[in-house]
């Protein structure tokens, strides 16, 4: 029973990585506005995605971001 919850477990963590993935992708070429840390919020484009350790960063001005400090993020308008 061991075996077949440890497959399982394997499955529903590369599910949540692929998922992360996704999120991450999800923002290249949208503005955004983030939390740096507690007294600071930046704001930029999502340029493009890396990963450190295994986990999504989305780059924007230069520097990596985990997407959860994202605080929101809108669609960039051209003219």
């Amino acid at each position: 029973m061991k075996t077949s919850q440890t497959k399982v477990s394997r499955a529903e963590n590369r599910r949540l990585k692929a998922a992360r993935l996704d999120v991450a992708n999800s923002m290249i070429g949208r503005a955004v506005s983030l939390m740096v840390d507690a007294q600071k919020v930046t704001r930029g484009i999502v340029v493009g995605v890396m990963l450190e350790s295994d986990v999504p960063k989305i780059v924007v001005n230069g520097a990596s971001y985990d997407p959860r400090q994202v605080l929101s993020i809108w669609p960039i308008f051209l003219n």
